[in-house]
Parts: structure tokens; sequence; C-alpha cells
């Protein structure tokens, strides 16, 4: 590995770093967060904002509407077909299955 000289003193490491300043109740549920992927922090937290970008979310509130919106359309679509499977199945009992 490479070391990194910052204000004199020598760190291992390639990557540059930075702090954040968060709330001690939020650091801890972010590492126990993190542990469950086997990954970084820096992973984790990349990972999420790629997340919200890449599918346009606002995680402070919108966000959770829209993927309520789209399961909520997705279950009234797929209780159509539902019912239609079973409009056919009747049909075949009446018309074509003959009791032996």
């Amino acid at each position: 590995m490479e070391k990194q000289s910052t204000n004199g003193k020598t760190k291992k490491g390639t990557g540059a770093y930075s702090n954040i300043t968060v709330k001690k109740e939020t650091a801890l549920r972010f590492r126990s967060y993190s542990k469950k992927f086997s990954k970084s922090h820096s992973e984790v937290l990349d990972g999420m904002i790629s997340y919200f970008k890449e599918n346009n979310l606002d995680p402070f509130g919108e966000g959770t509407r829209i993927i309520l919106d789209s399961i909520k359309k997705m279950e009234v679509k797929m209780m159509k077909k539902f019912d239609r499977l079973i409009a056919i199945i009747k049909n075949m009992e009446k018309t074509s299955i003959r009791p032996t």
C-alpha cells in the first residue's frame, strides 16, 4: 500500500478520506447497517447515494410515496391478470373438461 502524507503525518491507504460529523445514534445505526453487507462504510454510503440518484428518489418523503404508488399499480394489474386466468380455467372446465 502507498503511504499518504497529511500535515506531516503518514497514513496507510491509497484513497483520501474526509470526516463527517453525525449524531452518535445515527453512527451506530449506520455501522450496524453496513455490517449486513460486509462492505466498508464508504461503499455502503456510495451505494445508497447511487440508488437514490438512479431512481430519482427523495429520501425525505416523496421517494417512499413513489415506491408505494408503483407497488399498488402493479398489484392492481396482477389481480386483473389473475381474474382473467380464473375466467379461462372456469371456461375450460365448463366446455372442454369432461368428468371421467
